[in-house]
């Protein structure tokens, strides 16, 4: 995270990238929870990441 970005700004560009990208992806932990609106006072974002399935040989 730049210096002067704030949590909020982190988590907005983390998730425009992933989208952007079309990753799959979750997000867990305090950052699930803060958006449905119980603030956590711990500033770490949580990832979970689909693996994409190996095609049959």
């Amino acid at each position: 995270m730049a210096r002067n970005e704030n949590y909020s700004d982190a988590l907005h560009r983390l998730v425009r990238a992933l989208n952007e990208t079309r990753i799959r992806y979750a997000l867990t932990g305090a950052a699930a929870v803060g958006y449905y609106g119980i603030p956590r006072t711990s500033m770490d974002i949580n990832v979970v990441f689909r693996k994409p399935l190996s095609s049959p040989t």
